[in-house]
């Protein structure tokens, strides 16, 4: 009998050992983001998100994408001439629907931002190759800085 509870306690230590293991790299490959620096790289993910090379005038280009990819945030300084045609394809939307995408785990400190003096937006269904997908943006027109972030669902 007590062979038999020896038994299914190592079967148990076993399941959650494994169970733990996954979970530990479930996390991983979300959180496991880093702030990508390569310029190839940034300009790829910017013609991935916006659907073109990121034109001259934007400056001071901040790029994640989390281990996972599901979730990409953008931080870069425009003028109006990138930032209106941009601001066309998001509807209004207030701060917590901003935060609700771009404050997850693994979100960079500079993608929030600085000034109380913003203004938010969102759009749905963002990336057209996954099941649902959500993109907000959020602009502080004094320093003309762009924040946006993309949570995308397969």
């Amino acid at each position: 009998m007590k062979k038999g509870l020896k038994l299914s306690f190592a079967g148990l230590a076993l399941v959650l050992a494994l169970s733990l293991a996954g979970v530990v790299w479930y996390s991983v490959g979300l959180l496991g983001g880093s702030d990508v620096t390569d310029s190839a790289t940034i300009t790829n993910a910017f013609r991935e998100e916006f659907g073109e090379q990121p034109s001259s005038d934007i400056e001071d280009i901040q790029f994640r994408r989390s281990g996972s990819g599901d979730l990409v945030w953008f931080t870069f300084r425009a003028t109006q001439r990138t930032i209106e045609p941009l601001l066309r394809r998001f509807e209004p939307a207030d701060r917590s629907a901003y935060e609700k995408v771009s404050r997850r785990p693994g979100s960079p400190s500079w993608s929030r931002p600085s000034s109380d003096k913003v203004t938010f937006y969102r759009a749905y269904d963002w990336s057209p190759n996954v099941d649902a997908s959500v993109a907000v943006l959020c602009l502080d027109q004094a320093t003309s800085t762009i924040y946006f972030s993309r949570l995308a669902i397969d």
